[in-house]
């Protein structure tokens, strides 16, 4: 899938020290990484313990451990919008190409809501009545 706005990813693997570390981007990204823009961070444990972020900046970022293994291993990715790149491009007649869809949904939407309501109708008009259940008759003698 292609993004909206040029993008830059950075990642890697590290081990929390008593239950904190610091990564330092590779240059190649922070240079190219606007200091205004977020930089979105994943970092996945390796172990049982909960990370967080406290803080982060276009240099790199913080993670620390409160609850679990305060010496975890874990990986990350930091994705950064180009740095020129921030404003997103707009596409003319997007917003209208967006009603048109949704105006073709709701329609569709609709007549499958009747269609299935037609069908329901059809197959039960009117409830049918309960029948009592009848005990067993007894079998009648032979006439001779």
């Amino acid at each position: 899938m292609e993004a909206e706005r040029p993008e830059l990813v950075a990642h890697g693997r590290a081990k929390l020290r008593n239950g904190e570390a610091y990564i330092e981007f590779p240059e190649s990204f922070a240079e190219f990484v606007p200091d205004k823009e977020p930089i979105d961070i994943t970092v996945t444990p390796k172990s049982s313990a909960l990370l967080y972020i406290p803080e982060q900046d276009n240099h790199g970022f913080r993670v620390k451990c409160d609850i679990g293994d305060k010496n975890a291993e874990f990986t990350w990715i930091a994705i950064g919008v180009e740095k020129g790149k921030e404003v997103r491009p707009t596409v003319p007649n997007i917003a209208h190409e967006d009603s048109v869809f949704a105006t073709m949904m709701e329609k569709e939407r609709s007549e499958r809501e009747q269609e299935m309501a037609e069908r329901q109708t059809h197959r039960n008009p009117r409830p049918k009545p309960v029948r009592q259940m009848q005990p067993p008759r007894k079998p009648q003698p032979a006439k001779p």
